[in-house]
């Protein structure tokens, strides 16, 4: 190979010459090329996907993908997209290319049922993710993600997460022992959101792998840092930003050197570096593995030195811990104490595998083709990539009703004498947690649902027995979203993501 490349270019003074310009049409040269190709290549199968109705996109080079990205709510657009041309429906992505989007129950529970089997991770999710966080399962497939879900599985089980509480429950009385103090100071407002994270990081430092990072003793740990060194691609520069918009298309463009690649590269090794001084740290991991078996840094250790079985590489355990952080450092940071129908719509926007082989989704409902066909199920060929839109799904009027959006705990409590919930049976179709695809379905069902569910509802247990809530000003306080390494909510106005509340003492 590289022989080849010294044949191809062997002045390498011809690269000093180039300009931004040169290479971002070479770049975007590449990708038209890449994309030909590959359209007639799926051309002359015989397996077709379905012809549907959907919008349309006056930019060839990128279709409606920027649009979807810098939305502050791409719920709502998908709810437009599906008042149109209804719950199943094609979007151009570029190049000629469309991605099929199922706003359908019965065919997300499909979908998600066979991910990682039928249909895996495009290869530009793929590469984004093993930029940032490695090759652990969050980019694992088929017996991989099987062989590394199985050892993980045990510190998240119910017995687990009781061993955790007495963690989560010492994490919010120090927040509401500092939420005190200021208050006795006269402090008038509190932004929430920081003690929120600052207690998750100590949760999952704790809890999980025995080390107690000291966020809410008011340390500023590595691992905050570097999150709040992430940049979006689109605020990188416009090489960046170019390369990451043709990404779905030509996804090697990740790899290139550019900014944002750089980065997230750079985050990955940093929370690897804190990862592995977690699992060096209390001396022999012999020991540690045998002292705590079922906890998650037990777990890792014992995986990483078993000879045969249950094994992980090194990678693959430094892998899990910078996954583990980034998901857990979101369980609060997507969930502010007081929330409301746009702050707490979900923690995973859409899912965008790729079908792996041919494929039939089954609808709820019969819909109507491009070509004027009705039909009851949809065809899927191999190589197309389904959009399953979980922000709309967890808010759809058709699947909850009319008072979708409004924020109603009360829907799951129903008829207590005689167990029933209060949930249409629309909305009893989703096989998800508590009928809902917040930690997704299927193969890929979120691991840890179980812990940031018990942690958050130890911090809330706590804090609202103690203290009252109210937005600055009140029902109209406009909430915006924050974007980084995580999406989160923040007052507009505020710099930052800060979500600053009027606190006040319960007597």
């Amino acid at each position: 190979m590289e022989a080849l490349l010294e044949r191809i270019a062997p002045d390498s003074s011809l690269l000093q010459h180039l300009t931004r310009t040169d290479v971002a049409a070479a770049t975007l040269s590449l990708a038209v090329l890449f994309s030909y190709l590959i359209r007639r290549r799926r051309g002359a199968r015989r397996v077709k996907t379905t012809s549907l109705k959907g919008p349309q996109s006056y930019n060839f080079i990128v279709g409606l993908f920027p649009t979807l990205v810098r939305s502050e709510n791409p719920g709502a657009i998908v709810e437009g997209w599906v008042g149109e041309f209804g719950r199943v429906f094609a979007v151009p992505t570029g190049f000629g290319r469309k991605n099929v989007t199922v706003a359908d129950v019965k065919a997300a529970n499909h979908f998600l049922a066979r991910d990682t089997g039928v249909y895996r991770q495009t290869a530009f999710a793929r590469v984004f993710m093993e930029n940032l966080f490695g090759n652990g399962i969050l980019v694992a497939e088929d017996e991989d993600h099987r062989r590394q879900r199985k050892a993980l599985t045990p510190a998240f089980s119910i017995a687990a997460i009781r061993g955790y509480l007495s963690v989560f429950y010492d994490s919010a009385y120090k927040i509401k022992s500092a939420w005190e103090t200021l208050l006795d100071n006269g402090e008038p407002t509190i932004e929430v959101q920081s003690w929120m994270n600052h207690a998750s990081l100590d949760d999952i430092g704790i809890a999980g792998f025995g080390y107690d990072f000291g966020a809410l003793d008011g340390k500023n740990p590595d691992v905050v840092k570097i999150f709040h060194a992430f940049e979006r691609p689109e605020t990188s520069g416009w090489v960046s930003r170019i390369l990451f918009l043709l990404g779905p298309v030509l996804p090697v463009l990740q790899r290139l050197p550019a900014k944002h690649n750089r980065m997230m590269r750079g985050i990955k090794t940093s929370m690897a570096v804190v990862a592995d001084r977690l699992l060096m740290q209390g001396g022999e991991r012999g020991k540690a593995a045998e002292s705590r078996d079922k906890s998650i840094m037990g777990l890792l250790i014992k995986a990483e030195t078993a000879s045969e079985g249950l094994t992980m590489s090194n990678e693959e355990v430094l892998a899990q811990m910078v996954g583990l952080f980034t998901a857990f450092m979101r369980n609060y940071e997507s969930h502010p104490i007081i929330c409301n129908d746009r702050t707490h719509s979900c923690s995973l926007a859409t899912k965008r595998p790729q079908a792996s082989t041919d494929d039939v989704i089954p609808l709820s409902n019969p819909i109507t083709t491009l070509d004027g066909v009705v039909t009851s199920q949809i065809t899927i060929a191999k190589g197309t990539v389904v959009n399953c839109p979980v922000a709309y799904l967890n808010q759809a009027e058709e699947v909850w009703g009319p008072d979708a959006k409004e924020f109603k705990p009360e829907r799951w409590l129903g008829d207590s004498e005689n167990g029933e919930d209060g949930l249409p049976e629309s909305a009893r179709m989703i096989q998800g947690y508590h009928h809902l695809f917040t930690f997704s379905d299927g193969p890929r069902l979120c691991l840890g649902r179980n812990f940031a569910v018990a942690n958050f509802k130890a911090t809330l247990s706590v804090l609202i027995r103690n203290f009252a809530f109210e937005l600055p000003d009140g029902v109209d306080t406009k909430i915006g979203r924050h974007r980084g390494i995580l999406p989160r909510p923040k007052l507009e106005g505020e710099e930052g993501p800060n979500v600053r509340l009027v606190v006040k003492r319960l007597e």
